[in-house]
C-alpha cells in the first residue's frame, strides 16, 4: 500500500486539505482521477471519482461545508464524530454512509490514522463553506479571495513551506493573545 502512495504523490495525485491555521487536515489521494483541478472548467472533472483520504492526526475540521456532489464514505481504519442535519453520529472501522450534494456537515473527534474511500457522484453545484452554525455561507472562491492557503491544494515542498510559514505565524499570533 505504502508504495502504492508514494508512486500516487509522485505522479502528483496527492493533496493535502489545509485548515485556514495552517494545520493538515487530511491527506487526500486521487487513483483514478485528480478531480480538484479546473472542477468548474473541465466536464471530466464533474464527474464520478473515487479518493482516498488519510487524516494524519487528530485535527479538527475548522468549516462546516458540503461537497457539491452526491458522495458516499467507507472507513476503513480509525473513525472520527460527524454532525450532519443536527445530528451527531460516530463514525468507526466498517460503517457505510453518505449524504447528498447540499448536506452541510462537520467532522471533529478524528482518531489519528483514520483512512477512508470516498466516493463522489456527479458534480452538481459549488461547495459551499460556513465557519460557523449562524455564519454565511461562502463557496471554495469566496475563501481562496481571503486565504491562498486553505483548502485542497497538490502536495509539493513550496507547499509545505507555506503551512510551515502559516503555523509559526499563528502560534505567534496566539502568544500575543495569551500574553
Amino acid at each position: 500500500m505504502n508504495r502504492f502512495l508514494e508512486w500516487l504523490h509522485r505522479i502528483g495525485r496527492k493533496n493535502l486539505v489545509i485548515r485556514s491555521d495552517g494545520q493538515i487536515l487530511m491527506e487526500r489521494y486521487f487513483p483514478f482521477r485528480h478531480s480538484d483541478r479546473g472542477i468548474h472548467n473541465n466536464w471530466r472533472m464533474k464527474l464520478p471519482n473515487i479518493l482516498l483520504h488519510h487524516f494524519p492526526a487528530n485535527v479538527e475540521d475548522d468549516f462546516i461545508h458540503d461537497h457539491g456532489r452526491a458522495c458516499a464514505s467507507i472507513v476503513l481504519r480509525g473513525g472520527y464524530t460527524e454532525v450532519k442535519n443536527g445530528k451527531t453520529y460516530v463514525r468507526r472501522a466498517g460503517h457505510i454512509f453518505g449524504c447528498w450534494y447540499d448536506t452541510m456537515h462537520h467532522v471533529y473527534d478524528i482518531l489519528p490514522g483514520t483512512w477512508t474511500i470516498f466516493f463522489v457522484g456527479y458534480w452538481r453545484a459549488p461547495y459551499r463553506i460556513k465557519r460557523s452554525v449562524e455564519g454565511p455561507i461562502m463557496t471554495r472562491a469566496d475563501l481562496s479571495q481571503t486565504d491562498t492557503l486553505t483548502g485542497s491544494k497538490q502536495d509539493t515542498p513550496e507547499l509545505r513551506a507555506r503551512i510551515a510559514r502559516r503555523r509559526k505565524a499563528m502560534s505567534k499570533l496566539n502568544e500575543r493573545k495569551v500574553a
